[in-house]
């Protein structure tokens, strides 16, 4: 148990749900903040055409002015891709996954200057989480001041970026927006007599849009919207043409009441458990697991600045969630396992014969897991409960026989030598069978087939393990347990 624990807790990756090829890719590119919605569709046209050359992708869409990284928030200096590749057996081989054409499109921003371009995986279930990385919010919960929380992040990050564990790591926070500021001038407004809320109507107006009402058209109700038309609104310089109502109903010009400044700022500011925070994700490095980098996450947000914590999120939220709940699962499996048969047999010492050889189809698992490079995923676990079931009915189709013979009058050595010589070959036979209907699923392609991969490993290694070395030191275990126990002999 000791060391089939520590080759899957200390050796192997930890894992969630392993990402899979589903055929879809997402990306996004983010130009520099002060960029329009023109330049980014330009340079979305040009990525599209660059992309169109790969022979793996079937098509783009793109949706300019939206970020999915961001919570899908609108910036006319982002734009996002939906990328559908084409069917599994028509790019076969790990230079034409998934995972290989997103590394493939994140070198592509890697030459561009002044452009982001970041290309992911679908998370492996949907709505769990935006990419398949490890996602995290840092939380100010005493300053609320963006720019800080900015900057504390990312000194964040460039430590997670020393780590070998860790590849592509981001932030959506961004306090570096160019934004206009136009602010009233208070002793101005109070001199000309002009009215604050009818001030601040009439810029958003201008500048944004100003929702009425409703209207009933063609039996819908629409939003009846005010605001400048483009020639009137496409510069700072047009609110010098917009009056507005003072003292006597006099015509007041706007831009003698307020302060026209240029800042940077953050378009959007996320909170989380209603405090100021930022989105990090961190992407695990090739060979690596997200158990990988939430236990490096783990060692580096401790660091953090007093005022300022952690929340895990998405996946790995659920990842952290779920390492416990694996543990009591497997334990009330064993707990359950036992009381069965301590039932049927009427003895509480012959179930422990049955539980000391589940070890080996744990310790089975583990090596065959190791050797195949798969990381110790929810599917895996749900393998080893299978396992439990799978090992004990090996090893009580030994037991029975041995008690049988026990119960005739022979002692524990005899009949545990009597139900290995007996039962050994049908134990192997119905082994090898399952085994081979296991195969499917370790050469399983396509959609799911990482999944089935965790499931098939896990299972056939358990089997090899409780066939090899479980069922060879059965008979040991009960002469161990038996030997002392008065015989009940059976009656006719």
């Amino acid at each position: 148990v000791i060391v089939a624990t520590f080759i899957m807790f200390k050796i192997i990756s930890m894992g969630f749900v392993p990402n899979e090829d589903q055929g879809l890719i997402f990306a996004t590119i983010n130009l520099p903040s002060s960029s329009s919605l023109q330049d980014t569709e330009e340079v979305a046209t040009k990525l599209i055409r660059k992309l169109t050359k790969n022979t793996n992708i079937e098509t783009i869409t793109s949706v300019g002015g939206y970020d999915f990284l961001d919570s899908g928030n609108l910036k006319t200096y982002a734009s996002s891709f939906f990328i559908v590749l084409k069917d599994w057996d028509k790019r076969r081989g790990k230079d034409n996954s998934a995972d290989s054409i997103i590394r493939s499109i994140n070198m592509l921003g890697m030459g561009a200057p002044n452009i982001i371009v970041r290309a992911f995986n679908q998370p492996p279930i949907r709505g769990l989480s935006v990419t398949a990385g490890a996602e995290f919010y840092i939380e100010d919960k005493v300053v609320g001041d963006p720019h800080k929380l900015q900057g504390i992040v990312e000194d964040l990050m460039k430590r997670l970026r020393t780590h070998k564990e860790i590849g592509i790591t981001y932030q959506t926070l961004d306090t570096n927006v160019l934004e206009m500021g136009i602010l009233p001038d208070i002793a101005r407004a109070k001199f000309y007599g002009v009215d604050l809320n009818g001030l601040y109507n009439a810029v958003q107006t201008i500048y944004s849009n100003n929702n009425v009402n409703f209207a009933y058209i063609m039996q819908d109700l629409v939003w009846v919207i005010l605001e400048a038309d483009y020639p009137y609104r496409k510069t700072i310089d047009s609110i010098r043409n917009v009056w507005i109502h003072g003292a006597n109903n006099k015509m007041i010009p706007i831009a003698s009441v307020v302060k026209v400044n240029t800042t940077r700022d953050a378009q959007i500011i996320q909170r989380f458990n209603d405090y100021i925070a930022s989105k990090v994700v961190a992407n695990p490095a090739p060979g690596y697991a997200m158990g990988d980098v939430l236990k490096v996450v783990s060692e580096e947000v401790e660091k953090l600045p007093k005022g300022y914590d952690y929340a895990w999120y998405g996946t790995s939220y659920q990842l952290k969630k779920s390492q416990q709940t694996s543990s009591y699962a497997f334990i009330f499996s064993l707990i359950m396992i036992f009381l069965v048969l301590a039932a049927l047999y009427e003895l509480w010492r012959l179930p422990l014969v049955i539980l000391m050889g589940v070890p080996f189809a744990l310790f089975g698992a583990a090596v065959i897991l190791l050797l195949s490079g798969n990381k110790n995923d929810l599917y895996f676990q749900i393998s080893l409960i299978a396992l439990l079931g799978l090992s004990a009915k090996n090893i009580i189709l030994l037991v029975e026989f041995a008690l049988q013979h026990f119960n005739a009058g022979y002692n524990a050595v005899d009949s545990a030598l009597y139900a290995l010589e007996v039962r050994f070959r049908p134990v192997v036979m119905t082994s090898v069978t399952f085994i081979v209907g296991t195969l499917p699923l370790v050469f399983a392609s396509g959609a799911g087939a990482n999944a089935q991969h965790s499931v098939g490993f896990g299972i056939i290694g358990g089997i090899l393990g409780s066939v090899f070395l479980a069922t060879l030191l059965t008979p040991a275990y009960f002469v161990l347990i038996m030997k002392n126990y008065k015989h009940r002999v059976e009656e006719e």
